[in-house]
């Protein structure tokens, strides 16, 4: 999904298939089913918390809210 794009309505496009899913790892289109075709609930992408900081994109892998943002750069001089 590194390679995918978001679509015109917002989901992560996979560059492959063009299956999409939404910002919570839901599945909303499956090309290959038809766009009316029923979508598995199970069919989804395990989602992470991430923000930008210094110009990069940092991931929290927990399963929990964090309950601080880490500034790594602090103590750079």
């Amino acid at each position: 999904m590194s390679l995918g794009e978001i679509s015109k309505e917002g989901c992560l496009a996979c560059p492959f298939h063009g299956v999409q899913f939404d910002e919570h790892g839901k599945c909303t289109l499956i090309p290959a089913n038809g766009k009316s075709a029923k979508i598995p609930p199970s069919f989804r992408i395990k989602t992470y918390r991430t923000y930008e900081h210094e110009g990069f994109i940092w991931i929290f892998w927990g399963d929990q809210e964090p309950t601080t943002t880490p500034d790594f750069f602090t103590n750079v001089e």
